[in-house]
């Protein structure tokens, strides 16, 4: 296939026929264009795909934490309803887990 291409690019410059061998050289370069562009989407797709099993993984660590420590967070909230102080601060880090905000 090389040598097809190598034997035409040869045959127009030899043939002093510039305008078509200026024609064969600017379809050469768009394919060469295309093609790297084409590289580069399949490279930022991968890409993607990797970003995307992390950010799955770091959720599934994040879900499991919060399975772990929303019971004892509400247990902690209904314990210390009485005292504001506390029940601010275990307020505030129930929020930060996405916990319910009332607890009947």
């Amino acid at each position: 296939m090389i040598n097809f291409f190598r034997k035409t690019r040869e045959k127009m410059a030899y043939d002093n026929r510039p305008l078509k061998y200026m024609r064969y050289a600017i379809g050469e370069i768009i394919l060469v264009v295309a093609g790297i562009l084409i590289a580069l989407q399949a490279n930022n797709w991968n890409e993607g795909q990797k970003e995307k099993k992390i950010e799955i993984r770091y959720l599934k660590r994040m879900l499991t934490v919060i399975k772990k420590i929303g019971p004892t967070c509400v247990k902690k909230y209904k314990e210390h309803k009485t005292n504001r102080n506390h029940t601010t601060i275990l307020y505030i880090r129930c929020m930060m887990f996405n916990l319910p905000r009332r607890i009947l």
